[in-house]
């Protein structure tokens, strides 16, 4: 699906648009799934935590390293 999306934009063009303020967005999609904002002491959920967890999910699934990083948007050297 990603391949189709890509097809035609500039290479610094994203995938994927988000919202102005994705914490917010993420704070009301909780609130109507009836899920704690703070999960465990020192732990708070936000938009950040999830791209972790994606990365954390492909690396589990033995998604190459430099594949990792560019699709969760962390700087690699060549």
């Amino acid at each position: 699906e990603l391949v189709k999306v890509a097809q035609g934009r500039e290479p610094d063009e994203p995938l994927l648009s988000l919202p102005r303020d994705p914490d917010r967005m993420i704070n009301n999609l909780m609130k109507r799934a009836e899920l704690a904002k703070y999960p465990m002491p020192g732990y708070r959920r936000t938009f950040h935590s999830l791209r972790d967890s994606y990365c954390t999910w492909l690396g589990q699934n033995l998604v190459d390293l430099k594949t990792l990083q560019a699709l969760g948007r962390h700087a690699y050297a060549e």
